[in-house]
């Protein structure tokens, strides 16, 4: 009997500290989320209720979680100050606002009506499915959103951004990085890159506004066939190319020129200092 306990004793020492912990707390409408001082990965899913559910990938991936002035803070509780990476899941009302800040951290989230504020030095981001404001910033890492419905401002300073069937205005930037902005029904749109192409298909909305800068790189915009723009471009190095009618006195590289497509309800900028600009019909690539 000994030492079957003995045995007991030792196999649950080993398996304690790759065992899953969870925590739960009540909130309360009107509670922020913020989470603060991890490293590794982080998922955040949107969920009905008043409970948040912070769960970590072992036993020894220690979190607290604390009330501050309407805000509940979820931060690392560890010895070395959180620096070694953790996976953490969080489960938060759908109705809660959320900030994340992190240092090396690869973050994850899905659904939710609040508002989303996420910021990592080093990490990727991707947001599925959030209906409130997004602002998402990253230096070293790749942005990708899918399904977004309200507005979104997303800025990464060397990769790419992803933005897929965005439903609110978009607002993204990369100093280092190409920007693809697929299948977007948006009002309001605005991609700029100092290094990397631009690439654009979507609905372009009556009384709409759209601005595509680069500095080197490509613009590729995928427009629908009954388009109704005034259109303004301009190229100092590159070509332009286009499948709507233009009707210019002159193209000059370098200088700017205007031309309207159909009744010109929309307006559509694109600026290249260095690249091609290429206005197609959709499905006609």
């Amino acid at each position: 009997m000994t030492s079957a306990l003995l045995l007991l004793a030792a196999l649950a020492s080993a398996v304690a500290p790759d065992a899953a912990t969870d925590t739960v707390v009540q909130l309360q409408r009107g509670d922020h989320v913020v989470v603060t001082g991890l490293s590794g990965a982080l998922s955040i899913e949107a969920v009905a209720g008043t409970e948040l559910g912070v769960t970590t990938g072992r036993r020894t991936d220690r979190v607290a979680v604390r009330r501050s002035d309407g805000r509940v803070v979820v931060t690392a509780e560890a010895r070395d100050g959180g620096r070694r990476p953790m996976d953490v899941s969080l489960r938060v009302p759908e109705w809660a606002d959320i900030r994340v800040d992190g240092i090396d951290l690869d973050v994850s989230v899905r659904g939710g009506e609040g508002a989303v504020t996420v910021g990592t030095v080093d990490g990727d981001l991707r947001v599925e499915g959030t209906a409130g404001e997004l602002r998402a910033t990253t230096i070293e890492g790749e942005i990708v959103t899918e399904g977004t419905l309200g507005p979104v401002v997303l800025s990464s300073h060397a990769d790419d951004i992803t933005v897929l069937a965005p439903r609110g205005s978009v607002e993204a930037s990369t100093l280092d990085g190409d920007i693809r902005i697929v299948d977007a029904v948006s009002a309001s749109v605005k991609a700029e890159t100092q290094s990397g192409d631009i690439d654009f298909a979507g609905v372009i909305q009556s009384g709409g506004t759209y601005r595509f800068y680069l500095h080197s790189g490509d613009a590729l915009l995928a427009l629908p066939a009954d388009l109704s723009a005034r259109v303004r471009v301009s190229t100092f190095h590159g070509d332009f190319e286009s499948d709507f009618p233009v009707v210019v006195s002159g193209f000059t590289s370098g200088r700017a020129f205007d031309f309207t497509v159909g009744g010109g309800d929309a307006d559509v900028v694109v600026e290249v200092f260095d690249g091609e600009i290429r206005l197609t019909r959709a499905g006609g690539r």
